[in-house]
């Protein structure tokens, strides 16, 4: 079919214009709705919904009647754009709709109109196909195409407009029209009924609740029996029950419920972990393992959504207490303090606790489809105690791996070790304004001195005594003032003499890790 449509596209090319039949396939192409994924993104740049479905209207409006409404829908989508994470397929939806709206107007000519309209369909096919390509093997165009539910013929559209001769404007008119049919069918429809469903009465977050609560009733229940606990059939069917949810629209109130105290981790401080050993109970780990793993089975977003919001609460604590309600038994600051570690301490065991269990022989495992890359990532970027703990834990797992991080555990305990010092990483700051201050001020005094000198030569043994003392290492600081002779420029994140630091060896093997 690929090649009959290329073969029909030279002969077309050959007369100056695209063949009917290869504008118009899309008609009976579009792929299943459930073929392609469009959440996953629940940090957006919109304020709420209702916003998203206003833009959405305006988007839709028709072009000859209602001109102004369109433009207030591409102004509003250039305003998210500046506040980043724009869903791909807002962008193209955008993207053609002003396009056409310079073809109406005629604000470019014809050879211009044919680039913007070629570019945006170069971009909307790339965007899809990009985000379902891997790192470490590469797949035809044509075939992750088809993997998100894109029609054929926007492919061999865009390898048209990359390759070949430009296909003619009436050909590219229709794809724009063609290509927002089909994000009004695959993102649009799905998302303005969510706004609607939102808006209309709902029991939803309710009844979430409700489920997770009869959940940890039975699951407690079942835990006292011996010599073993059993499934029974009304927690499995809490567990489906559960899964749908998360598979419609209620997986972040889910995720959220969970995190939330009294879900994952315990309400009471005496049976959370403790922050010294950051140690998962035996008792939590039994309560929440079939929960878990239901909800891994049934929802593929369900694993890195968690393990991601895992991440987020033991690396960012400002808001803790406000975003979660750590408001608990906590009567004093120290009370309050003490109530939060015991929940960052018990965030960071279930970390932890799923880093050993992707390593052990136990079927099924706990979560799916979960890797380290994305779990180093986050911890290094976000060094404190509980992130170390999970790196640590990573390194037990795997000890080849662990091999990799090591020199990156001795950047953080050396980190620990300068602030731990100083107080904290302003203290540096501090020191290095002290010692600063302290050498101005002895550098007046000689000065001073000099110029009430009478004889030339005492200038010039103070003039030497100046450079003698800009030279030497100032008293209690590691800081040396260098002259012009001694002194080489060196840039920054380098080691002296222009050596860049090899943080990816072991310490065994790195020359620059002290022994």
């Amino acid at each position: 079919m690929a090649g009959k449509v290329e073969n029909d596209m030279w002969l077309a090319n050959q007369r100056g214009v695209l063949p009917f039949s290869f504008c118009l396939p899309a008609l009976f192409t579009l792929q299943p709705h459930s073929s392609i994924s469009m959440r996953g993104a629940y940090f957006v740049p919109w304020t709420n919904r209702d916003e998203l479905k206003q833009v959405f209207n305006w988007l839709y409006s028709d072009i000859n009647d209602s001109p102004d409404l369109v433009q207030l829908g591409l102004n509003r989508v250039q305003a998210w754009q500046s506040r980043g994470r724009l869903p791909h397929p807002i962008w193209s939806t955008a993207a053609f709709v002003q396009a056409l709206m310079r073809d109406h107007a005629r604000l470019l000519s014809g050879a211009e109109l044919q680039l913007q309209y070629c570019m945006t369909i170069v971009r909307f096919v790339n965007g899809y196909v990009d985000r379902h390509s891997g790192f470490r093997y590469s797949a035809p165009v044509i075939v992750l195409a088809r993997q998100v539910g894109l029609p054929d013929w926007f492919v061999d559209l865009r390898h048209a407009a990359t390759h070949g001769e430009l296909p003619t404007l009436p050909c590219l008119r229709e794809a724009a029209h063609q290509a927002l049919v089909w994000l009004l069918e695959k993102y649009w429809e799905r998302e303005v009924k969510v706004v609607d469903s939102e808006a209309a009465p709902s029991n939803t977050d309710r009844t979430v609740k409700d489920l997770l609560n009869a959940y940890k009733d039975i699951r407690k229940t079942a835990l006292k029996q011996q010599p073993a606990p059993r499934r029974t059939s009304e927690l499995e069917q809490i567990m489906t029950q559960l899964g749908e949810l998360a598979n419609k629209t209620a997986l972040p109130d889910i995720i959220a419920l969970l995190l939330h105290p009294g879900g994952l981790v315990p309400l009471g401080k005496s049976k959370r972990s403790k922050p010294e050993s950051m140690t998962l109970p035996q008792s939590l780990s039994d309560l929440w393992t079939p929960l878990l793993q239901s909800l891994s089975v049934s929802t593929e977003a369900f694993s890195k959504k968690l393990i991601s919001e895992l991440l987020d609460v033991i690396s960012c604590t400002s808001d803790l207490r406000k975003n979660l309600e750590l408001d608990g038994p906590a009567e004093s600051e120290e009370s309050t303090k003490q109530y939060e570690d015991s929940y960052l301490a018990t965030a960071a065991a279930w970390l932890k606790y799923i880093v050993a269990d992707t390593r052990n022989d136990r079927q099924p495992r706990l979560l799916r489809g979960i890797t380290f890359e994305d779990i180093i990532g986050m911890c290094l970027h976000n060094p404190n105690q509980y992130t170390k703990a999970v790196l640590m834990a990573m390194k037990e797992a795997d000890p080849l791996l662990g091999e990799q991080i090591d020199a990156f555990l001795v950047v953080l305990e050396s980190m620990d070790a300068a602030e731990a010092k100083h107080g904290t990483a302003g203290g540096l700051q501090e020191d290095w304004d002290a010692d600063m201050e302290r050498v101005q001020k002895q550098l007046a005094e000689v000065e001073s001195a000099i110029a009430s000198f009478p004889d030339e030569h005492k200038k010039e043994e103070a003039a030497e005594d100046i450079a003698q003392m800009e030279t030497d290492e100032m008293p209690g600081s590691t800081w040396m003032r260098l002259d012009e002779t001694n002194w080489s420029p060196c840039p920054i994140g380098m080691l002296p003499g222009g050596v860049m630091p090899k943080l990816d060896l072991s310490p065994s093997t790195n020359p620059f890790v002290p022994k």
